[in-house]
């Protein structure tokens, strides 16, 4: 189970900022790509998009997110994708890499089905390829992409809290999100939870990077439809 708490000299008004910013940001047509913090700061920045008009969300990650609370913290990073599900202009969610022990309990897995998610764990991505996971993400509606990198596996990118092998391939990634960007316009990019300290030999900080720059091309492309 992965545990969040706002810390200690964290203010409360800070998701409201990072909504604030996103809202400014989308008004000037602008498609944001989100470096860092940990995966609750996602929330702020899907209700602004949401808030805009009907997207898709993909999500790359090795847990699914869908707990409601933990220890009273109902908007923590193992609480993101719950959230997603709240907001009216979310019309899909696509969650792809689960691979983690713990990632969520039957109870979370049953509200997310129910919710209409759509559970696309390593297990089933290996058996059934990346095709079917680009063939999940409705067609021509705008997509947000919540890219926790522990999706990755730890050989990619060691830098993470909970290092769980079995996760995505550098390739599979790039694979999943152009055959994603030639079904939708990829108009949001948030890459989330590195943890530098954590790093090994600079590994996970060139994959990230690399990422990032494929994010950016992504978005661009969005941009010039």
């Amino acid at each position: 189970m992965r545990r969040h708490r706002f810390r200690p000299g964290r203010s409360r008004r800070e998701p409201a900022r990072i909504e604030a910013v996103y809202t400014s940001l989308l008004a000037r047509g602008t498609a944001p790509l989100l470096l860092g913090g940990d995966d609750s700061v996602q929330i702020p920045a899907l209700r602004a998009f949401a808030a805009r008009g009907e997207i898709s969300v993909l999500q790359v990650d090795a847990h699914i997110d869908w707990r409601e609370e933990v220890e009273g913290e109902r908007f923590g990073l193992s609480s993101t994708m719950r959230r997603a599900s709240e907001l009216s202009g979310v019309k899909a969610i696509v969650q792809v890499g689960a691979h983690g022990i713990g990632s969520a309990r039957e109870a979370e897995v049953a509200d997310a089905r129910a919710a209409g998610a759509q559970l696309i764990d390593m297990r089933t991505l290996r058996a059934r390829g990346i095709a079917h996971a680009v063939q999940c993400v409705p067609a021509d509606r705008p997509v947000v992409v919540c890219f926790d990198v522990d999706g990755f596996d730890p050989s990619v990118v060691p830098g993470v809290l909970g290092r769980a092998p079995g996760g995505l391939g550098f390739g599979d990634v790039v694979d999943l999100l152009n055959g994603v960007a030639e079904r939708a316009p990829i108009i949001g990019f948030n890459i989330v939870e590195f943890v530098p300290q954590q790093d090994v030999g600079g590994l996970g900080t060139r994959a990230v990077c690399r990422l990032a720059m494929l994010a950016a091309g992504l978005l661009a492309r969005s941009v010039e439809r």
